[in-house]
């Protein structure tokens, strides 16, 4: 496949079909590819990290009602399927946890140790 023929709204269309014909089917589908994402974040949603990992867009924004893609030299947009929609909608509702990335950096080690986790009361 070209690059060009990778950037169309048919490729688009071709991934996100992939992903199910519900949106427990896409959040299982999501998980097993290891995508996590921010609520209410179009530009962070699971689905966008699933397009950008799978293809060459720079940028990525997904919604209930579009989905754009930003490649080198041009864009697209698609509409999602059902699935897809109601995925984000729930998803921005607060189902699917373990697809939400966490806003908490990694805990430190203990201060003053080179070892576990940092104890907070």
């Amino acid at each position: 496949m070209s690059h060009s023929d990778a950037r169309g709204p048919g490729h688009i269309r071709g991934l996100i079909a992939e992903l199910g014909a519900s949106a427990e089917a896409v959040a299982q589908r999501l998980a097993e590819s290891g995508a996590t994402g921010r609520r209410d974040d179009a530009g962070s949603c699971p689905v966008a990290h699933y397009l950008l990992d799978r293809t060459d867009a720079t940028d990525v924004a997904v919604s209930r009602t579009e989905i754009w893609v930003q490649y080198p030299g041009g864009e697209c947009y698609v509409h999602p399927p059902a699935a897809v929609a109601d995925f984000v909608e729930s998803f921005d509702a607060g189902r699917f946890p373990a697809l939400a990335a966490s806003s908490q950096p990694d805990r430190v080690a203990d201060p003053g140790t080179d070892h576990g986790p940092e104890v907070c009361p």
